[in-house]
């Protein structure tokens, strides 16, 4: 109980730094003389996180208790602060601790009504691409993030304006987004029935699928066989939550919620695939998730391709490897009984 609340005290103290560099982007982080407002800013800023990290570390859980028994080692506790931060979403509109640095300029809170009223201009509305849908459902992973055996790194969802029947209409579909966030273990759900023929299953089924067809080729099993492993072992990251049109620009990075994926990433995947756990596809935002170059099974996508929306046959052949090695690994092996 007292490992798992120092490991998300850990988590708050990185937050904390975190906290206190952009408050102050243009200022050493020193205080002296002369700098009273700044000084006091960083100091409440960090003294805050500190005690909340102290009550954590004496607690050793929160008032569910559901830590300690989530939780088992080190890397786990870092699994259950990423679906912590998630559950704490209320339903509609930014996590609650995004909602401060979610400007009205760079948001859009759109009823279902509104979507439909830009249903016919949304493509020309440029101004409108950057903007983060705040009451759609956020997508910061999909899939099983704890026991994947492959992870792609993405930039954010993108957003139409039919996104918005999806999430406000489709209630199947809807309540899967939201067992998403929960980290419920559905696994990637974008391919399973209840989300057939909304936007994220019509960007992903095409995708997912040519590697199920290469898995499936590799093992000798059938397709169905092939997207079942898919959907149960691949993962995606979104570096920012919120869909867009185009990329929201750098100041998404200093959300929270970016904050909690960019360390999950480090402080799990990164140790993970060092280890063979994993595999890792970079596929953008290569300078956000700060992975080191020449990491063990992580694979970065050139630049050059990075606005390729497929994914490249090098690409899947990396993760299909590395997919069906881990599956062949984890199918258990029987002796026959001689003591008869």
């Amino acid at each position: 109980m007292l490992g798992v609340g120092i490991c998300r005290a850990c988590f708050l103290f990185s937050q904390a730094w975190e906290a206190i560099e952009s408050a102050v982007p243009s200022v050493p982080i020193r205080i002296r003389r002369g700098a009273d407002d700044v000084a006091r800013h960083v100091v409440a800023v960090f003294l805050a996180h500190v005690a909340t990290s102290w009550r954590v570390i004496r607690a050793g859980t929160d008032a569910s208790g559901s830590y300690a028994d989530r939780a088992k080692h080190s890397r786990a506790c870092w699994w259950v602060m990423l679906v912590d931060f998630w559950s704490r979403w209320n339903g509609r509109g930014g996590h609650p601790d995004d909602k401060p640095r979610l400007l009205e300029h760079e948001t859009l809170a759109w009823s279902l009504e509104e979507a439909h009223s830009h249903t016919a201009s949304f493509d020309a509305e440029k101004a409108l691409h950057k903007k983060l849908h705040i009451n759609l459902v956020p997508l910061p992973f999909i899939g099983n993030i704890r026991s994947s055996y492959v992870y792609i790194l993405y930039g954010n969802p993108g957003v139409a304006t039919s996104d918005y029947n999806d999430d406000l209409q489709n209630s199947a579909h809807r309540a899967a987004c939201e067992r998403n966030l929960r980290g419920s273990g559905q696994g990637f759900f974008p391919l399973r029935t209840p989300s057939d023929n909304t936007g994220v299953s019509d960007y992903w089924w095409p995708r997912m699928r040519k590697m199920a067809v290469r898995l499936s080729e590799s093992l000798g099993i059938s397709k169905s066989e092939a997207e079942d492993i898919v959907i149960k072992r691949v993962s995606v990251i979104e570096a920012v939550a919120y869909h867009s049109r185009s990329s929201p620009g750098q100041w998404a990075d200093s959300l929270p919620s970016s904050a909690a994926a960019r360390h999950f990433v480090q402080h799990v995947l990164i140790p993970k695939a060092r280890n063979q756990e994993i595999a890792i596809l970079v596929w953008r935002r290569v300078d956000f998730w700060g992975i080191p170059a020449n990491t063990n099974n992580v694979l970065i996508r050139n630049s050059s391709n990075a606005r390729n929306s497929h994914l490249l046959g090098t690409e899947q052949a990396f993760l299909v490897d590395h997919l069906a090695r881990r599956t062949r690994n984890a199918q258990p092996t029987f002796s026959a009984d001689v003591s008869a």
